[in-house]
């Protein structure tokens, strides 16, 4: 389909409707890969137990000729009550599609901006190599902080 490690043409949309946009083979392929938080964050967001409309919080989709191919949200973390502290959430790139350049582009979009609601952005890899993505944009590894695997912190502006 796509060359490998060849940039496709993507859009990025903020995402103010999931369920409108999230195709089934989306979330089929994320099952398929052991991974049920596609179809968590789908079930979250009709339940409204969460749809990333607080202030600072993004869901942005990747679209490539029209198709959601990927996902990433940025939101209030749940595991802490400190809320300048936001999260990485539901990551996802279609696996015919990694190694695009489409991550890159969720993740950068989701991150502009973040500092100027968050001062420190949290997240769990799933695996080392998913580790070494989320390193590539300053994110670094923690022990120390439970619930998350790696930390992002912003300097304060005020």
């Amino acid at each position: 389909m796509y060359k490998p490690g060849s940039e496709v043409e993507v859009q990025l949309i903020k995402v103010t409707d999931l369920p409108a946009c999230v195709p089934d083979t989306l979330i089929q392929a994320s099952l398929g890969e052991g991974l049920d938080f596609v179809a968590r964050t789908l079930d979250e967001w009709v339940e409204g137990k969460n749809r990333f409309d607080r202030p600072g919080e993004i869901m942005v989709g990747a679209f490539i000729a029209d198709r959601l191919v990927g996902l990433c949200g940025l939101s209030d973390d749940p595991y802490t009550e400190a809320p300048e502290v936001g999260r990485i959430r539901h990551f996802y790139v279609l696996p015919e599609i990694r190694r695009h350049g489409v991550g890159r582009k969720l993740m950068g979009r989701v991150l502009t901006g973040a500092d100027s609601r968050y001062t420190r952005i949290r997240l769990r890899a799933l695996n080392e190599q998913v580790g070494k993505f989320y390193e590539t944009f300053g994110f670094r590894r923690t022990h120390s902080e439970s619930d998350c695997t790696h930390i992002m912190d912003f300097q304060s502006t005020v």
